[in-house]
């Protein structure tokens, strides 16, 4: 039996974040004070923190909940939302603002390279509590632990990180030995080579130092000036790894299953499943792997017209979701990713004969 009280508790929660974001709105495009509008935000969570925990724990956790994460923002404009809808019966988004709220209590500023990114998210927080016709919940799910959890996965992920590289027992080893492309290629194990992404259009079957090369490239164009390769590559590869631990942190500890944006967590989070369950793993990986296929295939142009609401009853109607999972093939990921394209045009065809036999179903 849900607990409505819970849940009601949750809209006022969504409610007020509305109101507060509409409110910081003008702080938030302004580069001078947007760090404060940013506190506000971070003080309006901790205020709410346990509410959230308790639903996490006792409705989430209970009811096929779904979470879109490791997005800078939820492009609702584009219609993000359509492809969101297609497994689960709770979805939450995880808001990144919370990510930004750490970053410049860190820094007592927002750095230039961020900005932009946090005024773009407020503005599709806004679209997403206002236009999803509360189908959506926006959580910051990944900025709710304790310092000491956050101290913990970092040590986690820093373990992890060292794993990658031959005769560096831990992180200040590393930055000592590894200054230099040279170094970060020598030192980097050759069987992680062909497994690792290192940014989101890496292929990792090409030349590996020009890969490196990339990967500090694009760091450099984000952070500026001021770091050796070394520190530029551990914050290319750092960054992912951590998000992909967080994010199955959340699926171990709510029974979650994430839509996670960035190419580069994805794949880690594939890579790292195994250390993170035991008998649910098959499942796990099966609801990831379909959820995240559907969404790189989905074009949500084509129900752009159809109020979400409308949308997402016809994709329960249709059992959208326990075909989708029927289509996993462990052994042959061609087949499911040829069932999956098979379904999405069969639902489209259902969508249409839908309308054509209730012309008031729009």
């Amino acid at each position: 039996m849900r607990n409505l009280l819970l849940e009601n508790q949750i809209k006022e929660i969504q409610s007020q974040y509305l109101d507060l974001l509409k409110l910081l709105k003008p702080m938030i495009e302004d580069e001078k004070y947007v760090a404060v509008a940013l506190d506000s935000i971070s003080l309006f969570w901790r205020k709410r923190k346990q509410v959230i925990a308790v639903y996490l724990q006792y409705i989430a956790k209970e009811h096929n909940a779904v979470f879109y994460t490791a997005a800078t923002y939820f492009d609702v404009k584009n219609g993000e939302q359509y492809s969101f809808m297609l497994m689960g019966d709770l979805h939450i988004f995880d808001d990144p603002l919370g990510k930004y709220c750490e970053i410049c209590h860190q820094n007592r500023e927002a750095p230039k390279a961020i900005f932009d990114k946090i005024s773009v998210c407020a503005n599709d927080n806004i679209d997403l509590l206002e236009k999803c016709e509360g189908l959506v919940i926006v959580l910051p799910l990944r900025s709710l632990g304790s310092s000491a959890e956050e101290t913990e996965l970092n040590k986690v992920g820093e373990k992890v990180f060292i794993e990658y590289f031959d005769g560096i027992p831990d992180l200040n080893t590393y930055f000592e030995l590894c200054k230099t492309a040279d170094d970060v290629t020598k030192c980097f194990k050759d069987k992680y080579r062909n497994t690792v992404r290192l940014f989101e259009e890496d292929i990792i079957t090409d030349d590996f130092r020009a890969r490196v090369d990339r990967a500090v490239d694009i760091q450099k164009s984000l952070l500026g000036e001021g770091y050796s390769f070394g520190e530029y590559f551990y914050f290319s590869l750092f960054g992912p790894l951590l998000q992909a631990i967080d994010i199955l942190c959340i699926v171990s500890a709510y029974n979650l299953i994430p839509l996670i944006r960035y190419p580069v967590a994805l794949h880690n989070a594939y890579l790292l499943l195994p250390n993170f369950f035991g008998d649910e793993l098959a499942d796990v990986k099966t609801r990831l792997l379909v959820f995240n296929a559907l969404y790189q295939m989905f074009d949500p142009a084509q129900y752009a017209n159809e109020s979400l609401s409308v949308f997402y009853k016809k994709v329960k109607n249709y059992s959208f979701e326990s075909k989708a999972l029927s289509c996993y093939k462990e052994d042959n990921p061609k087949q499911t990713l040829d069932s999956l394209h098979a379904l999405l045009e069969d639902f489209k065809d259902y969508k249409e004969s839908n309308i054509l036999i209730n012309p008031n179903s729009k």
